[in-house]
């Protein structure tokens, strides 16, 4: 039985039945099944008769398909940062080899682990995106990582074409990984943030505002005030849970934030921060406050005695 496969651009017949030790019964529904469906010998199989050098592409793809279902277990022994630069080292080196490698059946070869280092980092950032982004920010968090990385890609090629018209492919390769390797670098001032203990579940926990008059929803800006008692002791851990609870503040809908110690009253810290409107803070009340934004906010408040005092003011919109 002869089946035509399409290897890079071109068409080529290939005697199945030589490369692949199976029935003719057994290749029809084969070649019917999506690459996930086959066993992992069948795609072995089907690797082996990409082995021109147009079918170097095809050839990777199957080997992607051959080590997605393993990358899971690496993401569950490895944290994000040591899986991302373990990849990002993998690719470099496969940049190096594709083009000192003179045999097209060892650059397949060198291939599978590049694919495998390139599926991982995107399924990781992918995951680690989810798992961190709150329900009401997800799909916009999503939408500019997706526009960052096809930019990017868009303007790398670009910029790669352009040294690879002085230097060749060849130096346009070896550049490359020079860059990821010093890209690499930077994780150590830049690390992924470590998401395994966070509760990014949105929930609902501050009381309803009470106003003594009915404030429009496009009233605003509004100054959030916070007031605290700290004894001098607890000093240090009041203002490290105020770090935290400033990410979380500006996170969820603030544009300015500011601590301040009051000059008059000994002890006491006032919170300000601004929100752009009362409809915007009402949404703080009610959707974008997480468990873990929760857990911040109950460390600074517990080190405050008595509980601190919170109260809302809004701009006049409405002077003569």
């Amino acid at each position: 039985m002869l089946v035509e496969l399409k290897v890079g651009r071109r068409d080529r017949i290939v005697d199945v039945p030589r490369v692949a030790r199976a029935d003719n019964r057994d290749l029809d529904r084969r070649v019917g099944e999506s690459p996930r469906d086959r066993k992992p010998a069948d795609r072995c199989a089907e690797l082996q008769m990409r082995e021109t050098p147009e079918g170097v592409h095809d050839a990777q793809v199957s080997a992607i398909e051959l080590t997605f279902e393993h990358v899971p277990r690496f993401r569950a022994r490895l944290s994000a940062n040591y899986l991302i630069g373990a990849a990002s080292v993998i690719y470099a080196l496969s940049s190096v080899l594709i083009v000192v490698v003179p045999n097209p059946v060892l650059a397949v070869i060198v291939l599978l682990p590049a694919g495998a280092a390139w599926i991982a980092v995107l399924s990781d950032i992918n995951a680690e995106l989810q798992l961190f982004l709150p329900a009401w920010v997800r799909a916009r968090g999503l939408s500019v990582y997706l526009m960052v990385l096809f930019g990017a890609q868009g303007v790398g090629a670009l910029v790669w074409g352009a040294i690879a018209e002085p230097f060749g492919v060849r130096g346009a390769f070896l550049i490359a990984a020079a860059a990821m390797v010093a890209g690499l670098a930077t994780m150590r001032f830049w690390p992924f943030l470590d998401t395994a203990g966070m509760e990014r579940r949105t929930m609902a926990y501050w009381p309803e505002p009470h106003l003594a008059f009915d404030a429009k929803l496009d009233s605003g800006p509004v100054v959030v005030r916070s007031t605290y008692t700290i004894a001098s002791e607890k000093e240090q851990s009041f203002l490290e849970a105020m770090a935290h609870l400033r990410q979380s503040r500006l996170r969820t809908g603030a544009t300015q934030w500011g601590l301040f110690r009051d000059g008059e009253v000994a002890h006491r810290f006032v919170e300000l921060y601004v929100v752009p409107s009362w409809d915007e803070h009402l949404r703080q009340h009610r959707y974008r406050i997480t468990g873990t934004d929760h857990e911040f906010e109950e460390r600074a408040d517990m080190l405050s005695d008595p509980p601190p005092e919170v109260s809302h003011l809004i701009a006049v919109d409405d002077l003569p």
